[in-house]
């Protein structure tokens, strides 16, 4: 396992790993923690990489190169919404242009994007990119200077974008088939508004902590208020995980993003079964035997 770095802060890595015979398929995982736990990195995954490995090989030639792939972002409080899903997005890029250095045409494989609590989140809101930046623009008192800010450290990235500059940057640099992956999501947070009206204080603070105003994480940052016409998911297939002992995230969240699915007509397979606690998850050998098969099934 080695480290492709994507921004000149420490945090603007992602961690790759090989996996023997796991089909055409990469997995690109982005790790949770309230957007604010240094505990939280791209090292979160090498327990899910051994289990995979320890399952056996799926059907297909040895993949030659790196097919797991597990991403890290900066933090806040120092960093705000959107650098969240923005460094996933320069990640995503690097990513494709590892590959692409190493295998050639990506078209051979098969993508699948995974998250787990805000990663959950990040991996919904790289679906429909274009929207979620769309929305914190409109909503954001200074959207120039902050994104000014978030792209310094970004790598390659010398001109001053707005808005359009840069959906069209991210447009044109994950095409097919890196922008249609496959989506994975585990115990995740779906709707700041909903997660708030919930829990109350003790999880608005943090909520607030990564974003600039409380406008800007309700207009901004969920699925439920993404204009349904902007969004094209018919090409994805989507694995939602929920635990039932979960102790920093109900049911509830879930049931509402699936809500959404079934009233967008989006198909979705939910597994929701005792999976431990919220930072087990991702470490279950449960998990992920199910992330295994719905590789190995597509």
């Amino acid at each position: 396992m080695s480290f492709i770095s994507y921004g000149c802060h420490p945090r603007q890595i992602v961690k790759k790993y090989h996996i023997p015979k796991l089909s055409n398929a990469i997995i690109i995982f982005i790790h949770g923690g309230a957007w604010r736990d240094p505990n939280n990195t791209c090292n979160d995954t090498d327990e899910m990489v051994n289990q995979l490995k320890s399952f056996g090989d799926c059907p297909g030639e040895e993949n030659a190169v790196e097919n797991f792939y597990s991403i890290d972002y900066r933090l806040s409080p120092e960093w705000k919404f959107p650098s969240y899903i923005i460094d996933v997005l320069f990640a995503v890029i690097k990513i494709k242009r590892h590959l692409e250095s190493k295998a050639g045409d990506l078209n051979k494989f098969k993508f699948y994007l995974a998250g787990h609590s805000v990663g959950a989140l990040l991996t919904l809101q790289f679906l429909d990119f274009a929207e979620v930046l769309k929305k914190w623009w409109n909503c954001s008192s200074e959207p120039s200077s902050v994104l000014d800010s978030i792209l310094e450290t970004i790598d390659g990235v010398e001109k001053k974008f707005q808005l359009s500059d840069l959906v069209e940057y991210f447009t044109k640099n994950l095409a097919a088939p890196i922008s249609s992956p496959q989506a994975i999501m585990l115990d995740g947070i779906y709707n700041l508004e909903d997660l708030v009206c919930e829990y109350s204080s003790a999880y608005e603070a943090f909520v607030l902590e990564a974003h600039e105003s409380r406008m800007e994480y309700l207009e901004s940052t969920h699925f439920s208020f993404m204009d349904p016409s902007s969004r094209d998911f018919t090409s994805h297939k989507i694995l939602v995980i929920q635990s039932t002992k979960d102790e920093l995230l109900s049911p509830r969240q879930t049931e509402n993003l699936l809500k959404a699915f079934d009233a967008d007509n989006i198909g979705y397979e939910y597994i929701i079964d005792d999976f431990g606690a919220h930072n087990n998850v991702y470490v279950n050998k449960d998990v992920t035997k199910i992330i295994y098969n719905f590789i190995k099934n597509q």
